[in-house]
């Protein structure tokens, strides 16, 4: 018995689809160029996390030293 005998002209189409051996569950790389789509909130996002964690840093900053400034000064209020 030959293999074509097991298969019919929709599991041959099939067969002609599936890429093995490559990520992306068998889709082949023309399949995934077409729904590959680019973000554009992508680098938006990216930024507003980066302003936020600079604000941040600099509230922190400045915290830091009053802190220390108010502490050396009730060291030389002590003095």
């Amino acid at each position: 018995m030959a293999d074509d005998q097991l298969f019919d002209e929709y599991d041959h189409y099939n067969f002609d689809k599936v890429h093995s051996g490559s990520s992306g569950k068998g889709r082949s790389k023309k399949e995934v160029a077409d729904n590959k789509r680019p973000d554009p909130n992508a680098d938006v996002r990216k930024t507003v996390t980066q302003i936020k964690n600079s604000e941040k840093k600099e509230k922190e900053k400045e915290l830091a030293k009053l802190s220390k400034a108010s502490q050396s000064s009730k060291a030389s209020s002590r003095e």
